[in-house]
């Protein structure tokens, strides 16, 4: 009787380690999945370009003209303006 109390045992046991690491998973799960969930929800500053398209913000800056393609473009449309 002994061995098929020791045996029983051992299922119990790694069914119950089983069961903890499973536990242990789902609550790591959780708190990353919470983690996440609060950095995406808190706004971490409402700066005035959150609001504007990539191209509107980039019009906007100081160094637009500085741009070596807009002057290209400059220049090819003042010369077919001019013919």
């Amino acid at each position: 009787m002994p061995g098929l109390w020791r045996k029983i045992d051992a299922r119990r046991r790694s069914r119950f380690q089983l069961l903890h690491l499973s536990r242990l998973f789902l609550s790591g799960a959780a708190a990353v999945w919470l983690l996440i969930a609060g950095v995406l929800l808190i706004p971490a500053g409402q700066s005035p370009s959150m609001h504007q398209s990539y191209v509107d913000v980039l019009a906007h800056t100081e160094e637009a003209e500085a741009w070596s393609y807009a002057e290209v473009l400059h220049g090819e449309i003042g010369e077919s303006g001019q013919r």
